[in-house]
């Protein structure tokens, strides 16, 4: 009987695998190039893996098209990064992003994939205040920690006299 029910579950794991592993193939670099070739914008959702095969297919091809088909990948990789919504006009203008659905200028597009600079600090300004008030903390715990074991140790020595008399 623990077999057979062993057999069964290993049975059904396979075929839930095998499932959701059919679910999620979804597309190929192609088929996001030929979404892309539609209207200028990749209108479906498409996994990151996806979207970064197509741009390498798209730099295999070279020419103006392959251009705007890698700043429209990179326009959904943005979207999937942010959680925004661009949308194109039929003339090919600039794309505006709506985020709950309020139009944004220009200026506030995301910038794909790019990290936060840290700010410029002149040499010879003052230490930031996060750190005087996490160095104090520091300090406070440490002393605290020494007198702590400093009081267990003449805790314990004094129980070892008075325990000797």
């Amino acid at each position: 009987m623990p077999r057979t029910f062993r057999t069964l579950t290993l049975l059904a794991m396979v075929l839930a695998v095998t499932a959701l592993w059919t679910g999620t193939a979804a597309a190929t670099p192609e088929q996001v190039l030929a979404d892309q070739a539609d209207n200028g914008i990749i209108d479906g959702a498409y996994p990151p893996d996806d979207l970064r095969a197509a741009i390498v297919l798209a730099k295999e091809r070279a020419g103006v098209q392959a251009e705007t088909a890698i700043t429209a990948i990179r326009d959904a990789q943005a979207r999937e990064l942010f959680g925004t919504r661009q949308t194109q006009s039929p003339s090919g203008a600039a794309p505006s992003t709506e985020t709950d659905g309020e139009p944004a200028t220009a200026q506030e597009l995301p910038p794909v994939l790019r990290l936060p600079e840290a700010p410029v600090v002149e040499p010879g300004t003052t230490v930031p205040v996060p750190f005087v008030i996490l160095s104090v903390i520091a300090a406070v715990l440490m002393l605290a920690g020494m007198g702590a074991s400093a009081f267990r140790r003449a805790t314990r020595a004094t129980a070892e006299v008075a325990g000797s008399r």
